[in-house]
């Protein structure tokens, strides 16, 4: 498993996002600590891992798509 900084406080805590309707797998994975689960599956919107030390969900890079999803909000 490759080690990611976290992109908000440079920590390596981090907790692998992941998002979609729950399966007994998935519910496994959440009751183990082993990953967040992230709630729905929004294309463009999932980022994939979640810092511990500072509460910032995040994306070792940002896709165009995603900070075009974010100027939509605004």
């Amino acid at each position: 498993m490759e080690k990611h900084n976290c992109v908000n406080c440079g920590f390596t805590n981090i907790m692998d996002v992941e998002y979609g309707t729950p399966d007994d797998e998935m519910i496994s994975r959440i009751e183990a600590g082993l990953i967040l689960q992230g709630g729905c599956a929004i294309q463009g919107l999932m980022q994939p891992y979640y810092c511990l030390d500072c509460d910032t969900r995040f994306d070792v890079y940002c896709t165009d798509e995603f900070m075009d999803h974010l100027k939509q909000i605004r």
